[in-house]
């Protein structure tokens, strides 16, 4: 048997927190960050909200699935410009822990790959439904490659 790789988890030397705080005094940054994701998560409560009479169908549900995933982005990105906009009004450089800023940053590249996928898959059940008119998508294997 191979032994699997540990993952180390170093400290931060104050180079590197010094580069992260300070990539986040950008205040226009702030402000776009904070501005784009209230309206992508405005919009996309309204597509939820537009599609979720007709979620047994497959494709209003790829779209409800996708609205979800975009919110989840849009929120955890005014989350991230709330801590941007903490650090950018504090004078205490130690005031925000990069790990926090990292880990947001790492859920939303998540939830921006689980968006890419569900397009994907809604692109690709259009093309078949082009294609071959009378074959039925499963939904049940669709949303569990979701899952997967």
């Amino acid at each position: 048997m191979t032994e699997k790789p540990q993952i180390q988890v170093t400290e931060m030397d104050e180079s590197e927190k010094r580069m992260i705080l300070d990539s986040m005094k950008d205040p226009i940054m702030v402000f776009v960050d904070s501005s784009f994701g209230f309206l992508s998560l405005s919009l996309n409560v309204v597509a939820m909200l537009f599609n979720w009479p007709q979620r047994q169908d497959f494709v209003p549900l790829v779209y409800i699935l996708i609205s979800l995933s975009d919110s989840i982005v849009a929120m955890f990105v005014l989350a991230t410009s709330a801590v941007y906009g903490y650090v950018l009004i504090s004078d205490d450089p130690n005031v925000a822990n990069p790990w926090s800023v990292i880990s947001l940053t790492y859920v939303i590249g998540i939830a921006l790959r689980v968006s890419i996928f569900l397009n994907l898959l809604l692109c690709a059940s259009r093309s078949i439904k082009i294609s071959f008119p009378f074959y039925r998508i499963r939904r049940k294997i669709a949303i569990t490659s979701v899952i997967v």
